[in-house]
């Protein structure tokens, strides 16, 4: 599993206008990085806080929906996160 990750992680980080990726565990822990140690620890602390949030609120809606996807986008870049039950894809893209 581990080379799988490397390798779809590298895809995507090659692909045009990514700046990086980050694949890490629901509770935080990284995995695999393609971005220096502090982005990472950054993004890593603000994308867990976000999709925690977006978990609870879809729960709590009557429609019961979960999150697939969610896109963020900023002055300074664009961020993708793909949540998975254990673990999660954050994608870094210029905007």
């Amino acid at each position: 599993m581990a080379v799988e990750v490397e390798e779809s992680l590298n895809r995507l980080a090659g692909m045009k206008g990514a700046m990086g990726g980050i694949v890490l565990t629901m509770e935080g822990e990284v995995i695999r990085s393609t971005l220096d140690t502090a982005t990472t620890a950054q993004v890593t602390d603000i994308m867990i806080s976000l999709v925690q949030v977006a978990k609870f609120k879809l729960g709590k809606s009557d429609q019961g929906s979960d999150l697939e996807m969610l896109r963020l986008w900023t002055n300074i870049c664009q961020f993708v996160v793909v949540p998975d039950s254990q673990f999660l894809l954050v994608m870094v893209l210029n905007p």
